[in-house]
């Protein structure tokens, strides 16, 4: 698409003479310093992140569909490098720019994995933050369900960088806000945003505000956001867990909150399991697959002492799912859960059924 005129041997070799053309080069050239900024990264990292990246970031946003897609690509090298905070806030600002005229979901796609895996690297000032949450908001207000869940996205990623009295009141009601959206994708999102907001959140405000919309997003009519929502929900109680105190064993989270629900799924799990898995639709397959994950985490926030288990001994979430700490800064957020599990369709030999309610037989309310 971009044709195939080279770069002179002497451009090849120069992060400057790279910029230039990152700057004044035609369509052509421009894509192929997007492909060479790989072995920059390998050969001379500091001047590729202190010269060639801030130019790709001040013009991204002027160029072609196919070339942000190209550079996309390769940023998605940088952002999981451990780069310098006025570096992160320069590719966070010019994916803001990006995605703001996005017209396609590959954009917002791709570009969003970029915004949500660098923002957690961004230490923001208050005017700056104010500004990132306009930003938010229109996308969240926006008809596109791309845009909306890209803001559910974000808001996930900023719990990460941000204190927790930032998130109680700048995310968090955002976050639920956008948790009661009529698109499933949206919803989808924002629950496993949940995690990371109630993860970093008081004992008392996961009991007072986050609970109460967890226990609406396990009923959910979707199986989908139940199952998101119970994987969303076993990274909250381990957070506060392992951060609780003796004081924490009698905290209604811990004492009246989370027994019925794991009890529920227990039972849940033990009928469905006992059933031959042939006839087990894929909605309850797919919760059962997903209980399965979590069932280790709900046992020990049950039986052990809050505070008791340190983060080395902790359960561990399988690689790709949702995590805590500072796992969580690489945000970051794990695929949406589909109710096309890699276990529903080994055992229907294909693609399983989209949006199905779960019969109230067969999985817990």
């Amino acid at each position: 698409a971009f044709g195939s005129l080279p770069l002179s041997h002497e451009t090849l070799f120069s992060v400057d003479k790279m910029a230039e053309i990152v700057e004044s080069g035609n369509e052509a050239q421009k894509a192929m310093v997007m492909v060479e900024i790989q072995q920059m990264l390998d050969h001379c990292l500091e001047d590729t992140l202190r010269v060639l990246v801030p130019v790709v970031c001040m013009y991204v946003h002027e160029w072609s569909v196919e070339l942000q897609i190209s550079a996309a690509e390769a940023l998605l090298e940088i952002v999981h490098l451990n780069v310098p905070s006025d570096v992160a806030k320069m590719i966070s600002a010019a994916s803001f720019r990006v995605v703001k005229t996005a017209t396609i979901d590959t954009i917002y796609e791709a570009w969003g994995e970029i915004l949500v895996a660098i923002l957690p690297s961004v230490r923001w000032r208050d005017d700056e933050l104010e500004r990132v949450l306009a930003l938010v908001d229109a996308h969240a207000s926006r008809s596109s369900e791309v845009s909306r869940k890209l803001s559910a996205r974000v808001l996930g990623s900023l719990s990460v960088c941000l204190d927790a009295d930032a998130i109680e009141m700048r995310i968090l009601p955002r976050t639920l806000e956008l948790s009661t959206d009529l698109d499933v994708e949206v919803r989808g999102m924002t629950t496993e945003s949940l995690a990371f907001v109630g993860g970093a959140l008081s004992l008392e405000l996961v009991q007072t505000a986050i609970w109460p919309e967890m226990r609406r997003l396990l009923d959910d009519r979707d199986p989908r956001i139940h199952a998101a929502a119970l994987r969303s929900l076993s990274q909250i109680i381990l957070a506060q867990h392992q951060r609780g105190s003796c004081s924490s064993a009698n905290a209604p989270l811990f004492r009246d909150l989370l027994p019925p629900v794991f009890e529920a799924h227990c039972h849940f799990a033990r009928k469905t399991g006992a059933e031959d898995q042939r006839t087990v639709n894929d909605d309850a397959y797919l919760l059962l697959e997903i209980f399965s994950e979590v069932f280790g985490i709900f046992l020990v926030c049950a039986l052990v002492q809050p505070g008791s288990l340190t983060p080395e001994h902790a359960p561990q979430q399988r690689a790709g799912e949702i995590v805590t700490g500072a796992d969580a800064k690489s945000h970051t957020q794990a695929p949406p859960i589909s109710a096309t599990s890699n276990a529903a369709a080994a055992k229907t030999g294909g693609a399983s059924k989209v949006g199905l309610k779960v019969s109230p037989a067969s999985a817990p309310a």
